[in-house]
């Protein structure tokens, strides 16, 4: 989850962060991670919608190059027909995407903390 919190996407990443997305994707919809507590199922409902949204964020935005990278084009900003607008655009809205993933993350934490009464 680090790498959400940290990563400018206006530079290339590993593919390996996109992978873990899918099986949190995934392990959403198995029957063993539905929560009976209605603030936890809430918080990981949130989680599971930042990530969908994140993954349409980056559907037309983000590239995977054949060294198992991903990014933002970088012929967007440095090819012959630049187009800079659009690269910080897209910087900006998987910048924001991924706070999302960070922050319903924290959230689905913190209420796991408060219901298990498990202080800092």
């Amino acid at each position: 989850m680090l790498h959400f919190r940290d990563h400018d996407y206006g530079n290339l990443y590993s593919r390996k962060y996109e992978h873990k997305l899918y099986e949190v994707l995934y392990a959403a919809d198995l029957p063993e991670t539905e929560f009976f507590d209605a603030q936890m199922e809430s918080a990981f409902s949130d989680l599971h919608a930042a990530v969908f949204a994140y993954k349409k964020a980056a559907a037309n935005r983000v590239w995977f190059e054949p060294n198992d990278e991903a990014g933002i084009p970088r012929e967007w900003i440095h090819g012959d027909h630049p187009q800079g607008k659009r690269f910080w655009e897209a910087v900006e809205v998987m910048n924001k995407a991924a706070s999302a993933i960070w922050d319903a993350f924290c959230q689905l934490v913190k209420t796991a903390r408060a219901i298990l009464k498990v202080e800092q």
